[in-house]
């Protein structure tokens, strides 16, 4: 298992287009991935799960990755994050 926290930037905070683009980018891996904010849990493949965080700038998202190719999911989704602005 891989794990490691982001802090949101964007003034939007969560929203979604930045949870389309994640979504879009996590279904290409076999492994699971769950985002964590304020005590709630979504799927990282899910994006309803995702928007129901509400996560705001300034908040920090927890990431944990965990099948065959969480090594390459996590270490993409590291550097896309601040591509896609948020």
């Amino acid at each position: 298992m891989i794990a490691w926290e982001y802090k949101i930037c964007h003034e939007e905070g969560l929203h979604v287009r930045p949870i389309s683009y994640i979504v879009s980018h996590l279904m290409k891996y076999d492994c699971r991935v769950q985002v964590e904010s304020g005590g709630r849990k979504a799927d990282g493949r899910d994006l309803m799960e995702l928007l129901a965080l509400g996560a705001g700038k300034g908040q920090m998202l927890k990431f944990s990755f965990e099948g065959r190719e969480e090594k390459e999911a996590a270490e993409q989704l590291l550097r896309f994050l601040p591509e896609i602005g948020l």
